[in-house]
């Protein structure tokens, strides 16, 4: 196998407030909202793209393997915190990706949450089309390379199973009605 892609996915989670005080919310379904495979040489453009999706959609955390022993990962985490002081970017901020050792249980989680419709990944995506590809066998000589898609879909579905969204106090304001918003 050649060098393995760059790929970030961003999911999102629909979700309602049980009631208007209250913090709790209803869990919904997850979506890929976007997904970007990077095969070129520039850093700068990979993590171009991902800080611009992150601020796009709005995404507090990266989800990544981070507590790799090996220098080259480190690298690419200090580079990305590099590249985002330099470009101001305030969200994306890096954090460990729940169960990130084990490749096995990603998937599980994976097939889980699509089995019960609470995942949708449309049709015509690169992690789907992983996903309609891997075998049983394939799972014992590092998936992660050769499904590099599916090791990112992991980290956040991962994400959501352990973290439940909480409403944020004052983070939406009530506007008056008739006001639009530019």
């Amino acid at each position: 196998m050649g060098v393995i892609p760059g790929y970030h996915c961003i999911l999102g989670e629909e979700y309602v407030y049980t009631n208007r005080d209250d913090e709790k919310v209803q869990r919904g379904k997850l979506h890929l909202l976007c997904e970007y495979e990077h095969s070129g040489m520039s850093i700068d453009m990979m993590f171009g793209e991902l800080t611009d999706n992150v601020v796009q959609l709005h995404c507090g955390t990266v989800y990544a393997h981070t507590m790799q022993e090996q220098a080259e990962y480190a690298d690419y985490q200090k580079a990305y915190r590099d590249f985002c002081y330099k470009k101001k970017v305030r969200l994306g901020r890096l954090d460990q990706a729940p169960f990130a050792e084990n490749f096995q249980l990603g998937i599980a989680l994976i097939k889980d949450w699509l089995r019960t419709g609470r995942l949708v990944l449309p049709e015509q995506s690169i992690v789907r089309e992983q996903l309609k590809r891997i075998s049983k066998q394939e799972l014992n000589d590092k998936p992660e390379d050769k499904f590099y898609a599916i090791n990112g879909l992991r980290f956040a579905v991962a994400a959501f199973h352990n973290f439940e969204p909480v409403r944020h106090r004052g983070a939406y304001k009530q506007r008056r009605r008739g006001a639009m918003a530019v």
